[in-house]
This record gives structure tokens, sequence and C-alpha cells, in this order.
């Protein structure tokens, strides 16, 4: 449940980018976000500084938020992970640069990218208090996600796109309304490489409840 109430936040943030200055962020399930971070750890909250630009008044919004923080188990790294200043941790100073708010002393696990030397992470990615981890979204970040990353989610809508996308051997359909497949689902290569969602009992279950297909 935790994962569906951080989708259903994160579907809320969204409007039009025309009419707002708030944060826009394309829906992707956790696997993607996954595949395309330069890390993925579980990291405590040491301090929190926000920081303003020589030219910003103290007034205006902080240019970026920079957290100290002490890492501690690490899902996935790279290289630029592995070569990066690993004891500051930096977001967006507002809601139009994709602002996250953590709290000090407090654990999380953080999805992110890495640029010029620092690590980053904004709504865009996934972040998550370490004691709301479901035992799904751990294996998912332990194993399974890492060993679907050749495999591509792609969202769908309605039945005959979905089953069109269902067809092609290296994707997942996925409808954005289908929670089963954020908070249990998989998508993995199966032994002749093509790509499916991995059937478990508590996605079965799930969808049974649904009454959806993907």
């Amino acid at each position: 449940m935790a994962i569906l109430r951080m989708t259903l936040a994160l579907v809320a943030t969204l409007t039009f980018a025309q009419f707002s200055n708030a944060c826009f962020c394309n829906l992707r399930h956790p696997q993607e976000i996954y595949c395309s971070s330069d890390f993925v750890a579980v990291l405590e909250v040491l301090n929190m500084e926000e920081i303003y630009g020589n030219t910003v008044p103290r007034h205006m919004f902080p240019m970026e938020v920079n957290y100290t923080v002490n890492i501690g188990y690490v899902f996935k790294r790279t290289d630029a992970f592995s070569s990066a200043d690993r004891m500051h941790l930096y977001t967006g100073g507002s809601d139009g640069t994709c602002r996250v708010d953590l709290e000090v002393d407090k654990s999380y696990i953080v999805m992110g990218y890495v640029s010029d030397g620092k690590l980053y992470f904004g709504l865009c990615d996934w972040t998550l208090r370490s004691e709301e981890l479901t035992e799904h979204v751990f294996r998912g970040l332990h194993y399974h996600y890492r060993r679907g990353c050749n495999c591509e989610i792609q969202k769908c809508y309605g039945d005959e796109q979905c089953n069109a996308l269902n067809n092609q051997n290296n994707t997942c359909p996925w409808r954005p309304s289908n929670q089963c497949d954020v908070e249990y689902g998989f998508c993995r290569e199966g032994p002749d490489s093509s790509c499916a969602w991995r059937s478990n009992r508590m996605r079965r279950s799930c969808l049974n409840r649904s009454n959806d297909v993907y």
C-alpha cells in the first residue's frame, strides 16, 4: 500500500507545464526508475541545508537542498555513483524543480542519478521511507528489477492497445490504473528471452480482485 500511496501522490502532482511552475513527471513503474537510475540506496538523513545562489535574494526560493547522509545498503550502483561524493544528496530547491523533502534522522530508500560528481534525486525519481518497504518491493530492489532491465514496460490504455503490446517479445504492457503490477509485479525475461510479468501468488490475487488483465 505504501507504493500505491506514493503513486497516487505522484499522479496528484502532475499538471500542465504551461499553466504552472510545478514539477511535471511522467508516471513510471518503479522497475523503470530502478533501471534508469545511477544508484538505489538506503540512507539516513543527518542534516539539511537550503542553498541560495549569490544573486538570489534570501526571500526567494533556494536553488538546491543539500542533505548530509549516511549511506547504508546499496541495491544498485554505477561507476558514476562509486566515484561521486556520497556524503551529500541534492534535490531541487522548490516545487518547480521537483524538490523532495526528507526528515532529518529518518531512513529512506532513494533512487537517483549522478551529475558532476554529485548525487541527485527528485520527485520524478523514487523515494520511500524504509519502514514502508514491502516484501515484494524489497525482492524487486534486491533482485528482480535488475533481471528485467532488458525489458521495456510500456503504458497502455484499452484492451486493443494492451493486447498489441503483449505480442511484442521485449515488452510488458502496463495499465497505469493497475496497481497490482506496481505493488507485486516484476517484468522479467523468460527462458526464450521474451519479457512478461512474473507470476506470483500476491499478484494473481490482486488481479483477481481488481478484474484487471495487465
